[in-house]
């Protein structure tokens, strides 16, 4: 080791996930995490984690003093996301039944209040815009990993 003033990068996987992951950087096991607000705002709020940015085009509603990261001059976007999907073949009526309860569900007063509670945005996207975007992000992911040298290029 150099000294306190060098900072070495790299990845550690957690296979049980962000939760593993946010309590390790709680307890000094790590030194920082990629994680949603959500998954880090009990540590941020017992001040066992310093959030430093957010990685969307707005800041966080339960975190408000906490900057974007574009406001610190770093261009990075990224969003918790979770999806609905089918196996191939499902017949239409059922993808359109589906389709119709989740737009609706979105719209319920009580899902938008949990939602806004845990400081997350509801961003709703229909199938095929839904897969246009993990289209692109199954791109875009990759070549971020690879300019930070978490993957190598290929």
């Amino acid at each position: 080791m150099d000294g306190w003033n060098t900072i070495y990068f790299g990845t550690l996987p957690y296979s049980d996930g962000a939760a593993a992951a946010v309590k390790a950087a709680a307890q000094n096991e790590i030194q920082g995490v990629t994680v949603s607000a959500a998954e880090a705002r009990s540590f941020v709020e017992s001040g066992d984690l310093t959030m430093l940015g957010v990685m969307d085009d707005v800041r966080n509603a339960i975190f408000p003093d906490v900057p974007t990261c574009a406001e610190q001059c770093y261009d990075c976007f990224y969003a918790t996301q979770r999806g609905m999907a089918l196996p191939l073949g499902v017949d239409d009526a059922i993808v359109e039944t589906l389709s119709k309860a989740c737009a609706a569900a979105i719209e319920d007063p009580e899902f938008v209040e949990a939602m806004a509670n845990l400081g997350q945005k509801i961003d709703f996207q229909d199938g095929p815009t839904y897969g246009e975007y993990l289209a692109q992000a199954a791109v875009d992911v990759p070549a971020a990993m690879a300019v930070v040298g978490l993957i190598d290029e290929e």
